[in-house]
């Protein structure tokens, strides 16, 4: 779990540090409509890759987490249960 969210906060601030040259990049290409690259943007949706691609790692960063506090929660109750094997027959 340590690595996937690692892994996710670089991704984070590689986008971070990649979005104002993904702007020059996309500025440029307005100045010539009839290119190859003006195509292939249009074509991948781009507009929508960019807007989203924030929002996407934030939320996957926040499932990790919390998976991270169930899997401290559970550990916690079955210490709890093998320290006190009654706690599973209370109710």
């Amino acid at each position: 779990m340590k690595f996937l969210n690692y892994n996710l906060c670089f991704l984070k601030e590689a986008f971070l540090d990649l979005h104002p040259i993904l702007e020059t990049y996309e500025f440029n290409l307005e100045n010539f409509k009839n290119s190859d690259d003006k195509r292939l943007m249009d074509k991948s949706d781009f507009e929508y890759i960019k807007s989203e691609i924030h929002a996407a790692i934030d939320q996957s960063l926040q499932g990790v987490q919390e998976i991270a506090n169930m899997e401290f929660r559970l550990i916690h109750i079955i210490r709890q249960c093998l320290i006190n094997p009654n706690l599973l027959f209370s109710a």
